[in-house]
């Protein structure tokens, strides 16, 4: 299938429904990547437009998209780094990079530069490779680690991790509390493995529990496109977050 292009003769409106179709053909194909990556253009240009019927149509198939690429790289390789070591990030930045699908946490005291551009790196491969990767941020202060989005890196934004030493534990997967986020010792854990599983499922949780906590400190009652705009912050965070989603079909459609 041939990228979309906006023809001279085409209305911006017209643009828009030409990237939408393309999105939802790669999305039935199982392109999800690139999916994901036309449904975007075709949602920056709706909203600039003010289109709510065309954004209405967009979130649906842009959420289903990035719920899908998230589902695969939290069923992938699982990778978790808490060395502040340069030569271990980028060792592990590469056994990432090896698959074709997982996620990768950079933990650490900071969020160093070094962190940053690990991390762009594997958000700019993505589109070029078609791979479903994630990266996610480790934070620690003191004896407490958290679990960060790339898109809100400070450590009052994060939620708290409960390190699983004993994976043999058969209640491993169950929080301490609600927010509790279970994690594997740092390594990696290859798809199917008992980290794996315990690490994919918490990250499922935690990406959603991430953009509801942005959502719930930076609340807005105002206008229907202010209350809209904020939702898209969140879902910087949580792309495929389904209550963001209703909220933001609520508004667009009401």
């Amino acid at each position: 299938m041939n990228q979309p292009l906006a023809e001279s003769n085409q209305s911006p409106k017209e643009h828009v429904a030409v990237l939408c179709r393309a999105g939802e053909q790669y999305l039935a194909g199982g392109q999800y990547v690139e999916a994901q990556r036309l449904l975007r253009q075709a949602e920056a240009q709706a909203w600039r437009q003010r289109d709510r019927i065309a954004l209405t149509r967009i979130y649906l198939s842009l959420t289903e998209a990035s719920r899908l690429l998230r589902q695969q790289a939290c069923e992938g390789v699982i990778v978790v780094c808490t060395q502040d070591d340069g030569m271990v990030r980028r060792r592990m930045t590469r056994e990432l990079l090896g698959r074709r699908a997982g996620t990768i946490l950079f933990g650490g005291r900071t969020v160093d530069r070094l962190v940053w551009k690990m991390l762009k790196r594997v958000q700019y491969a993505v589109p070029k490779r078609g791979c479903a990767w994630e990266a996610l941020l480790l934070l620690r202060r003191g004896q407490r680690w958290r679990v960060l989005s790339p898109a809100d890196p400070t450590f009052a934004a994060g939620l708290p991790v409960r390190w699983v030493q004993n994976l043999s534990d058969q209640g491993v997967g169950n929080p301490g509390h609600a927010d509790e986020i279970a994690l594997p010792p740092a390594g990696l854990y290859p798809p199917g493995s008992t980290g794996a599983k315990l690490a994919g499922e918490s990250l499922l949780a935690a990406h959603e529990l991430l953009a509801l906590k942005w959502q719930a400190r930076h609340s807005v009652r105002a206008s229907r496109w202010v209350e809209m705009e904020w939702l898209r912050r969140a879902m910087r965070i949580d792309p495929a977050c389904e209550p963001v989603l209703m909220r933001l079909l609520a508004l667009a459609g009401g």
